[in-house]
């Protein structure tokens, strides 16, 4: 037995907006989460989106954790990997689901590298096991999803670890019927993200992006920032005519 409880969704926003994939996993947290006796956690991370929490309270959520900070108004990678993993580890939870979407594709795996927990993707199916086969505990989530290109499907358990986490395929489940919930909690999480430079503060930074045939510089991010032109590459006219065509950026610690 853990002490590991409650079913977490995260819930995805992009530019201030709930996604629906978001929704339909609340809504089968919900179910998950009443066959355990457990809550349904959303984590809600963003800027100035604690006016949102209310939606998921009512498709489903028992309470929300908002993470409200500046660099988390879009989505970072390593900015939101922070972030989330600091409420997996301080909340312990049971379960966590992500919308196999192109974000949750690229944060759920890296939760799992991090917390050094198993990951099953691409779930269309999630039961919680009932003790009735003798090989399967009772209260295990059971993840189904395709194998072998999808000639059968496989269904997949986390026994010894905590959390249990899976990315979902959107359009799969059904989200709640909306409703006014009797009693629910906003709860405000405190959070240390270290800055990274952001792909919108490049942009602000250089200006309006280009196609990459169009461009007549290329600047590398790192220690030095270093503008390449015409005038200053060696080569032939053709290589100098290239040079600087698309942008390159790397970040070092």
């Amino acid at each position: 037995m853990t002490n590991n409880k409650n079913v977490y969704v995260f819930a995805e926003q992009r530019e201030g907006v709930i996604q629906p994939v978001a929704l339909e996993l609340i809504g089968k947290a919900r179910d998950l989460a009443d066959v355990l006796g457990d809550k349904v956690v959303a984590i809600f991370p963003g800027h100035n989106i604690a006016d949102q929490a209310n939606e998921l309270i009512a498709y489903g959520a028992d309470d929300v954790i908002v993470v409200d900070a500046p660099e988390l108004k879009d989505y970072v990678t390593e900015q939101y990997t922070q972030a989330v993993f600091q409420v997996i580890t301080a909340m312990n939870p049971d379960i966590v689901l992500f919308g196999a979407t192109t974000i949750g594709r690229d944060l759920a795996p890296r939760l799992s590298a991090r917390l050094e927990k198993g990951l099953t993707a691409d779930c269309t199916k999630l039961e919680i096991s009932d003790g009735s086969d003798p090989k399967l505990e009772a209260r295990k989530l059971m993840m189904t999803r395709p194998a072998f290109g999808g000639n059968l499907m496989a269904t997949i358990i986390c026994p010894r670890t905590r959390p249990q986490m899976s990315t979902v395929r959107p359009g799969v489940m059904q989200k709640m019927e909306a409703f006014a919930p009797l009693a629910a909690v906003i709860v405000k999480f405190s959070k240390k993200v270290r800055h990274l430079l952001t792909w919108n503060a490049l942009l602000s930074l250089f200006g309006n992006a280009t196609l990459a045939d169009e461009m007549a510089q290329i600047v590398t991010i790192g220690p030095v920032i270093k503008q390449i032109t015409e005038e200053n590459v060696e080569g032939s006219e053709e290589e100098k005519k290239n040079a600087g065509r698309g942008t390159s950026g790397g970040y070092r610690r």
